[in-house]
């Protein structure tokens, strides 16, 4: 059965054993680590820091590395080849963050699931899962292989994106001619003619008012007539 690593992230923080928690049992030192486990754990802190990696800590000299997913005819072998191979991938990612999710070893056998955070030099970014599965002889890789989709980290074809369309120029709105000025004659002031003081005596004079009808209802009262009408605005 393999046996399961757990990878301690950098950024993660320790909690303080307080004094009545039994102190747990110190960790193996390298040295007394399985040889697998030891280089698993090289490899996981290699492999965010490639720029800096010396391969020859990690491999053989007569190592083997193959792109499965890419078929045999991609596979790698010696050390100096496998340097080739590694400036050509830093040629075409600027910046990479990568999460080793789960690592097992097996007697000599190294299997690693990896998600990565890849910044490509021509601008694209991806996520991008692999899984690495190392053989180790006397503390070194002698033979790997990477499982992935390369549809993944293939440039897309040229054509394929539009470029964005450039906005066209606005043109300047032509001014619109002032429509001309027009005097308006100002109206002259007729004055009504007076009428004379026989036409003012002649005014017909006002009708008489009618007297006004009570249109509310009749009320009876104790105090009245029966049939009396009464006016609410004389209660």
């Amino acid at each position: 059965m393999a046996a399961r690593i757990k990878v301690k992230s950098e950024s993660a923080h320790e909690e303080p054993v307080s004094a009545q928690q039994p102190v747990s049992s110190p960790k193996p030192s390298p040295t007394e680590m399985p040889e697998a486990e030891r280089v698993a754990r090289k490899i996981v802190r290699a492999t965010n820091d490639l720029e800096h990696v010396d391969l020859s800590e990690l491999y053989a000299e007569n190592c083997i590395s193959v792109e499965s997913s890419l078929g045999e005819e991609a596979s790698i072998h010696g050390l100096p080849a496998l340097e080739e191979k590694l400036e050509a991938w830093l040629a075409k990612v600027e910046t990479a963050h990568w999460t080793p999710v789960h690592v097992f070893v097996n007697g000599n056998a190294i299997c690693i699931e990896w998600q990565a955070e890849l910044k490509m030099r021509d601008g694209r970014a991806i996520d991008f899962e692999e899984i690495a599965i190392h053989e180790v002889e006397n503390g070194k890789i002698v033979a790997e292989r990477f499982f992935y989709d390369p549809s993944a980290l293939s440039a897309p074809p040229a054509g394929s994106t539009k470029p964005e369309a450039e906005p066209e120029p606005v043109e300047a709105q032509a001014e619109l001619p002032m429509p001309p000025v027009v005097a308006v004659a100002k109206p002259e002031l007729t004055q009504a003619p007076v009428e004379s003081e026989a036409a003012a005596e002649t005014e017909s004079e006002p009708e008489p008012v009618a007297e006004r009808t009570p249109f509310f209802p009749t009320f009876e009262l104790e105090d009245d007539e029966p049939g009396t009408p009464i006016d609410p605005m004389d209660l």
